[in-house]
């Protein structure tokens, strides 16, 4: 037991030494280790394009297209019978001609000789007319007439039955003198029966006459009617009669289209319209009915320009009427615009008239609208990409029009960046011929 004491304190030392050896170690590595090198973190700064915001007056617009007619077409058909024996030179397809030019005869000798006829027998219907006012008057003359001497045989009777009774006169007498006054009371029942009748005679005679006048002011009219002239500025289309040739009534004579007023008659797209519905001033009510809407469409501005025709020529229009039902096919609904004074616009601004036919590109404006929605869009402020909430108002064609949340001046970015990051860093571009190339090769915005 004595022999093995050494052996146990040698193995009591061997562990605190070991630990010593290790904390040197750990020391002296701590003392002598190389610093970590630090490597610089290079941010990508991402090139975009960018427009600068401006404020402009805009207003809602819709395109639609439609074809040139005529407000007011004359289709000229002849209102008396006969030969046609004058043709103005003019009157050719194509020719304009102002209003009130005799531009056609017919042969007037029978209309001629029917106004005197007419005219004849108005008279004797007058002459019948005053006959009988005098036949009136003689007629109440001889009622009176008739009366008194009714008067008269009465009395005359009354005294003969008083001698008849004294025997003065014998009874024969006294009954011959009652069958006169009997005689008299019926002339005078003749007389009253015929004077009754005078206002039945007259309403005839004035009916007669009536007749007559009105003989004659067809006759007349008929007479003016072998003329015929225009009624205002027109332009010629097709020609359907020629001279000497017969013509009956209602007959086709010729064509014409005013000249101060067309419309085109365009298909809205129902679907294309909303921002100008939304724009319409409309009445402030929970339900709008077809009259509202088409009180607020007619008025509205339209801008019409030739398809396909050289330089660019517009005409000033509105609305004047719209379509019965909406097309369920196409889902269009008819709307007619009017173009006025034509030919002032052709001389003042060198425009053509717009012709029947024509193909046109009609574009319709209203007042500005509510915001449709909400969106955002990515600014550069301080060479930084910042995100802003803005409202949109509509959407017309490439432009995107901005109620609010945008000043003037400001850069807004078209390239698309993805992803973006509020606040990371970005450089603007002018796009020129050698950046433009630049962005394609490198896989950037290609404008």
């Amino acid at each position: 037991m004595m022999l093995k004491r050494p052996a146990l304190v040698k193995r009591r030392w061997i562990l605190p030494i070991l630990m010593l050896i290790g904390i040197s170690i750990a020391i002296f590595l701590v003392s002598f280790r190389q610093q970590p090198q630090r490597a610089e973190t290079k941010v990508a700064v991402i090139p975009v394009q960018v427009i600068e915001v401006q404020k402009t007056p805009l207003r809602a617009r819709v395109i639609a297209f439609g074809e040139v007619h005529p407000s007011t077409f004359l289709e000229a058909n002849a209102e008396v019978s006969g030969k046609v024996i004058y043709i103005s030179p003019n009157l050719k397809q194509g020719s304009m001609i102002p209003a009130g030019t005799r531009v056609l005869s017919i042969d007037d000798a029978d209309y001629q000789l029917a106004v005197p006829q007419a005219e004849s027998d108005l008279a004797v219907h007058r002459a019948n007319l005053q006959e009988l006012e005098v036949e009136k008057t003689n007629s109440g003359r001889s009622l009176e007439i008739a009366q008194r001497t009714l008067e008269l045989g009465e009395r005359e009777l009354s005294r003969k039955k008083k001698m008849a009774v004294k025997g003065s006169v014998s009874r024969s007498t006294a009954d011959s003198e009652e069958r006169n006054v009997l005689s008299l009371r019926q002339d005078l029942q003749t007389q009253q029966s015929q004077l009754s009748l005078f206002p039945t005679k007259r309403k005839v005679l004035e009916a007669q006459i009536n007749r007559a006048e009105a003989m004659v002011r067809d006759s007349q009219y008929d007479l003016r009617r072998t003329q015929v002239s225009l009624p205002y500025d027109v332009r010629i289309g097709q020609v359907h009669i020629e001279k000497e040739q017969y013509v009956s009534r209602g007959a086709r004579l010729f064509d014409a289209s005013g000249v101060d007023q067309v419309e085109i008659s365009a298909e809205l797209p129902m679907v294309q319209a909303a921002p100008l519905f939304r724009n319409l001033q409309l009445p402030e009510a929970r339900t709008l009915s077809p009259d509202d809407l088409s009180e607020a469409l007619l008025g509205l501005e339209a801008r019409v320009t030739l398809v396909g025709g050289r330089g660019k020529r517009e005409w000033r229009g509105r609305v004047v009427r719209l379509g019965e039902t909406l097309d369920r096919i196409s889902r269009t609904l008819p709307i007619v615009m009017a173009v006025d004074d034509l030919y002032r616009h052709t001389v003042s601004e060198a425009k053509p008239p717009l012709f029947l036919g024509m193909y046109t590109r009609v574009e319709l404006l209203a007042p500005s609208s509510p915001a449709l929605d909400e969106g955002r869009v990515y600014l550069v402020q301080n060479n930084q990409l910042r995100i802003r909430p803005v409202e949109v108002d509509y959407h017309q064609d490439d432009t995107t029009i901005i109620r609010s949340g945008l000043e003037s001046g400001e850069k807004v970015i078209v390239t698309d960046v993805i992803p973006a990051l509020n606040g990371m860093p970005v450089a603007v571009f002018t796009l020129g011929e050698e950046s433009s190339k630049w962005f394609a090769a490198e896989g950037g915005f290609e404008p």
